[in-house]
C-alpha cells in the first residue's frame, strides 16, 4: 500500500482568479486546481469526491479479496445471464469486470 492519503471529507472552495483550491478538515489545502480549459469547480469537486469514491470502492471489493485474476477472467468470460458460484458468493461477468476496474483504481489511489 501506498502513502495514507489526507482523510475526508475534502471540500471544494472557489477562488476569484479562476482557480479551485480543496481542502480537508481545518482548512489544510489538498489541491489547488487551476483553469486549463476544462471546468477547475468541476475537477475540483472530483478530486474532492475522491477519498469517499476510495471507501467505496474498498467496500465493493472486499468480499471478493480471495478472488484471484483467473477466477474474475472465468466470470468475464460467461455468457450474459450466467453466473459462477464460489460457495456462497455469485459472480456474473458485469460484477466481475467491476471488480477488476475497482481494484486498478484502488491501486492507482494508493500509489502502486
Amino acid at each position: 500500500m501506498g502513502a495514507q492519503h489526507t482523510s475526508g471529507p475534502w471540500q471544494v472552495e472557489t477562488r476569484g482568479n479562476g482557480g479551485v483550491v480543496v481542502r480537508a478538515a481545518e482548512q489544510r489545502p489538498v489541491a489547488e486546481i487551476w483553469y486549463n480549459g476544462d471546468d477547475p469547480v468541476a475537477n475540483g469537486h472530483l478530486v474532492a469526491a475522491a477519498p469517499d469514491m476510495l471507501a467505496a470502492a474498498q467496500a465493493f471489493v472486499a468480499p471478493y479479496a480471495d478472488f484471484d485474476e483467473g477466477k474474475l477472467l472465468q466470470a468475464m468470460r460467461l455468457t450474459p445471464g450466467d453466473v459462477l458460484r464460489f460457495g456462497e458468493v455469485v459472480l456474473t461477468p458485469h460484477v466481475a469486470a467491476s471488480i477488476t476496474v475497482a481494484r486498478a483504481a484502488i491501486a492507482k489511489a494508493e500509489g502502486c
